[in-house]
């Protein structure tokens, strides 16, 4: 099923393929038309938010904190502030990592055992400002300060 005739643009910045692929496959179902590009390490990433104004970043933990570690942290917390974000993570979510991912300014935190339609929901909510900031673990989305106007 395909919601919005608009093309969304995403960002996919993730080391393993698979991921990416997986990623892939996820968004162009759910959205038709939708243009996703990709990045494997923190200099592409860096450089592809530069490029182009996406409407969801969805990054690995790995290269999100190699990207706030490098030289143009300043680029991170802008691209954090401009555009919504989901930080994919392989460990267990504690509740202090939770809270520093708000801070940074992700509008989301996955772990990537979750399954896709949590994945799907997580992006719904921030991609339509339902939800301040959401969390994935063990298949079960958390939501955080809801927008919603019920």
């Amino acid at each position: 099923m395909s919601v919005r005739k608009q093309r969304l643009s995403f960002l996919v910045a993730d080391s393993f393929s698979v991921v990416r692929c997986g990623m892939r496959s996820v968004l162009t179902e759910r959205f038709a038309d939708a243009n996703v590009c990709f990045e494997e390490n923190v200099d592409g990433f860096l450089a592809s938010l530069s490029l182009s104004d996406y409407d969801l970043v969805i990054v690995s933990d790995e290269i999100a904190d190699g990207a706030w570690f490098s030289r143009p942290a300043k680029k991170m917390s802008y691209a954090c502030s401009e555009c919504p974000t989901i930080v994919f993570f392989e460990s267990n979510l504690r509740s202090d990592r939770v809270h520093e991912f708000a801070a940074k300014g992700y509008k989301g935190a996955l772990n990537k055992n979750v399954g896709i339609s949590v994945i799907i929901e997580a992006i719904d909510k921030i991609l339509f400002n339902r939800a301040a900031f959401v969390y994935g673990v063990s298949d079960e989305l958390i939501v955080l300060g809801r927008n919603e106007v019920f």
